[in-house]
């Protein structure tokens, strides 16, 4: 095998392991924004259900 056939093996190589890298970060990415929009949901329904107990509870001990 000669030395240029050898560079040309490990380019592709590489380039193989650069794209299934690119795949996977995107993907990661994906995940991610998925993740930290169910926090946002999860802490906005928090907050009104929080709402909501208070408001019961003041009208209960109010009262």
């Amino acid at each position: 095998m000669t030395a240029e056939r050898e560079v040309l093996d490990r380019l592709v190589s590489i380039e193989t392991k650069l794209d299934i890298s690119i795949s996977r970060v995107d993907d990661h990415e994906t995940r991610l924004r998925r993740l930290e929009r169910a926090v946002w949901v999860a802490a906005g329904a928090a907050a009104a259900g929080g709402g909501v107990v208070g408001s019961i509870a003041q009208q209960f001990f109010t009262a």
